[in-house]
């Protein structure tokens, strides 16, 4: 009878030990993965990048956000963070190339807008964008022309949330340490880089848990009535119109990606 007694409590107390492993598992396997859902990590680069256009250097696999169709790595070392962007899509180059793009800085994670923040390129001047003329005899050039026209141009950039106002300033020249570029590559699709100090915002990285970054493009205000097939004047060239076939709700819309970061 003692026996049985004590077998049977040592079945219970390995039937209670069981449970609780496993409830215990549960916890450790849950809650990291509760804690971190939709929290994207920073990569760490063996060699900080130069912000130069050559974006083969960083050696990773880019990813994809399929809904905004930005290709992008975001990096990070305890001084900077680093960001990659290789644009194919037709519709998003010309929404970079004509109307900016903005990357917002937020502290405090999450993926709404924080601000801080830098746009470059900045929106063109669209009055420089005039309609096709009647008895224009120019040859006609191509979007593509265009666009590599568009970012040889970039050479001012917006900085947002430093002072009361945005504060515009040339690209080259820095001397908060920030660096940007933007180029069209081999394949004609626009690559983006940023080299962003933390302390050029006044960002303490030993206190920044989770990191929000929204890049947003910039969109087409409209004024007047738009027509197609018309072509567009850039100081005074003549080039195939880049809008003409895409339905207005594409470039009336800013496009936008927003990532929430665990920083390394």
């Amino acid at each position: 009878m003692v026996r049985r007694n004590r077998t049977n409590f040592r079945l219970s107390y390995f039937k209670m030990k069981t449970k609780l492993y496993f409830f215990l598992l549960g916890c450790l396997l849950y809650f990291p993965t509760h804690a971190q859902k939709g929290v994207k990590e920073s990569m760490r680069l063996a060699t900080p990048p130069v912000i130069d256009g050559n974006v083969d250097e960083w050696q990773t696999d880019w990813l994809l956000d399929s809904k905004s169709k930005f290709l992008y790595n975001v990096a990070n070392d305890n001084d900077n963070l680093y960001i990659r962007l290789k644009i194919s899509d037709a519709v998003l180059q010309q929404k970079v190339a004509l109307f900016g793009l903005t990357l917002y800085f937020n502290p405090e994670g999450g993926s709404k807008k924080g601000k801080l923040g830098l746009q470059y390129p900045i929106k063109k001047d669209m009055d420089e964008m005039k309609n096709e003329q009647s008895g224009a005899s120019e040859k006609e050039k191509s979007w593509v022309e265009l666009k590599k026209t568009l970012i040889r141009d970039a050479e001012l950039l917006e900085l947002i949330g430093l002072d009361k106002d945005p504060i515009l300033s040339p690209r080259v020249g820095l001397m908060n340490g920030i660096g940007v570029t933007i180029a069209v590559d081999l394949y004609n699709d626009l690559v983006y880089e940023a080299k962003i100090p933390f302390k050029a915002y006044r960002i303490d990285k030993s206190k920044v848990e989770n990191f929000g970054l929204v890049i947003e493009t910039g969109r087409l205000v409209i004024k007047q009535p738009l027509t197609t097939g018309k072509a567009t004047y850039y100081r005074g060239v003549r080039y195939a119109a880049p809008t003409s076939s895409m339905p207005q709700n594409e470039y009336t819309s800013s496009t936008t990606l927003r990532l929430n970061l665990k920083l390394n």
